[in-house]
């Protein structure tokens, strides 16, 4: 996975989890 395509995921795991 790209470097910037990690935080993006990180981004929508924090969304996800609330």
């Amino acid at each position: 996975m790209n470097e910037m395509a990690i935080p993006d995921v990180s981004i929508l795991n924090d969304i996800a989890t609330l």
